[in-house]
């Protein structure tokens, strides 16, 4: 109570209106640049204000030796931010929604789709979290930032949308959650039923895509399923059924899980000379 105290009297209220003004619209940000600051508050010079704070011992740390990335004390973010909503709620949602299309453009996913969750926009962070669904799965391996992700997402929003809805059934898979995984590739399937055609694009590229092509990474994921139970007929059989999906667009990294599937399938049924040559 003090240290807020000392804060908001010896600080603040010390400091010219659009200096405090500007600390109060830049603490909805966990690191903040000047480009990133000019883009939210409306300003030009962000980046000045931003070396004015560090030199007047604002709580303002710098996060890099250029002094383009800081990040506000936690206690006096929270102190910001506790203001600003109190002063103008509305004004928050605002931020929050400029930051996230600011670090959307500049490929700063995770921020992104903070931002978004932050300004009750969620589908716009489905959005944002289907686009770098695969770059989390095939480059990152992340699951649990892809879990987080998820999670922060209205149960719903995930099952209308079938490859959120298979993000999510991954997860179960991973995480030896048979019963829950089948649970959600029954979800994918309606979900893709009632979705149509909608367009997919992406962000590793069409080659190195599992998600582009529905229909087969369902296949694929209840082979997976079929191996968690120990069932390798259906594993095989479902391995076989992702191929005959599979077409001339997509990559090698389908039709490897797939053949996968088919070779773990005979090592599971004692198939030993089949498995190698798979």
């Amino acid at each position: 109570r003090f240290v807020l105290d000392y804060l908001t009297e010896e600080v603040l209220t010390r400091q010219p209106q659009p200096l405090v003004q500007f600390l109060l619209e830049t603490s909805v940000l966990e690191r903040l640049s000047g480009p990133l600051c000019d883009a939210v508050t409306g300003r030009d010079d962000s980046q000045r204000l931003l070396e004015q704070i560090e030199r007047a011992n604002l709580f303002l740390v710098p996060l890099d030796d250029q002094r383009r990335w800081w990040r506000y004390h936690q206690l006096f973010a929270d102190l910001l931010q506790a203001r600003l909503k109190q002063a103008d709620p509305e004004r928050v949602t605002e931020l929050h929604r400029a930051a996230a299309g600011w670090c959307e453009r500049h490929e700063l996913g995770d921020d992104a789709i903070r931002h978004a969750l932050a300004a009750e926009d969620p589908e716009g962070a489905a959005r944002l979290i289907e686009r770098h669904l695969e770059e989390q799965i095939l480059r990152r391996s992340e699951g649990a930032t892809l879990a987080r992700w998820l999670a922060a997402l209205p149960a719903e929003v995930v099952r209308s949308r079938p490859r959120l809805c298979f993000g999510r059934a991954l997860t179960a898979l991973l995480r030896g959650r048979a019963d829950e995984a089948e649970s959600l590739l029954d979800a994918v399937e309606r979900a893709a039923d009632s979705a149509g055609e909608e367009p997919y694009e992406p962000s590793v590229g069409r080659a190195a895509s599992i998600l582009a092509n529905l229909p087969a990474v369902t296949a694929v994921g209840r082979a997976d399923l079929a191996r968690l139970r120990g069932d390798p007929e259906r594993e095989a059989a479902f391995a076989r059924q992702a191929l005959a999906h599979m077409t001339e667009q997509d990559g090698m990294q389908l039709g490897s899980f797939a053949r996968y599937h088919l070779a773990m399938a005979d090592w599971l049924a004692g198939r030993l000379d089949e498995a190698e040559r798979g």
